[in-house]
């Protein structure tokens, strides 16, 4: 990415390995699919949030080790029926979740909201935070690269911004967080309680089919 300094750039590149999935044993399907479920989920880290919660209340069900051994063991075929896909899973669950959802063709996507949320609600945090001059992220983030593609578009409905620009910008936020909150672990709740951020307004609703 453009806003990344040039020496963690070339840190990413050196050491960046997107397709040694495909040496895995065993079909190529197969491979897809587990590197997708286990080694992609690791690679974000998603594995520590569930270590975390896993002290006070039980681990996501659907990563059940032999649940993940069957689902990796079926043939990829009974991933598609006519123009629904996962037709397994949507039979599974008649009667137990609404038509208009379990029989929906499409996908829902938060990107829009998301967006909207980060140029609104969460705008003055982001760039109170992110505009810091003492700002931690930028020993791996080039400043004026991320106020020119990320923290700009914040103040410019009009503007279009590069594909995925609202979900980099949270992440770039969430990893200046987790920087201050090591050196000061008091930042989050004073950061909560001083930077009247308001509470989260939106009612989600199911789409339509």
């Amino acid at each position: 990415p453009a806003w990344l300094r040039p020496e963690t750039a070339r840190a990413l590149r050196d050491t960046e390995r997107p397709w040694d999935w495909k040496r895995a044993d065993g079909p190529r399907w197969r491979a897809a699919l587990r590197h997708t479920l286990i080694d992609g989920r690791d690679a974000l880290g998603v594995h520590e949030y569930l270590r975390h919660v896993a002290s006070s209340r039980p681990g996501h069900p659907f990563l059940d080790e032999e649940l993940v051994d069957l689902a990796l063991g079926l043939d990829p075929v009974l991933a598609f029926e006519g123009p629904l896909d996962r037709p397994v899973l949507r039979r599974a669950i008649a009667g137990l979740i609404p038509d208009e959802v379990r029989l929906r063709p499409r996908k829902s996507y938060f990107d829009a909201f998301h967006a909207r949320a980060l140029r609104t609600d969460d705008r003055a945090a982001l760039e109170r935070l992110l505009g810091d001059p003492a700002a931690e992220v930028y020993a791996f983030a080039d400043r004026a690269a991320v106020a020119r593609e990320l923290l700009a578009p914040l103040g410019d409905p009009a503007a279009r911004p590069a594909p995925g620009w609202s979900a980099t910008l949270w992440r770039l936020a969430a990893t200046e967080c987790w920087l201050r909150a090591q050196a000061d672990p008091a930042f989050p709740r004073r950061a909560l309680e001083t930077w009247s951020v308001p509470p989260l307004r939106a009612r989600f609703v199911p789409a339509g089919g």
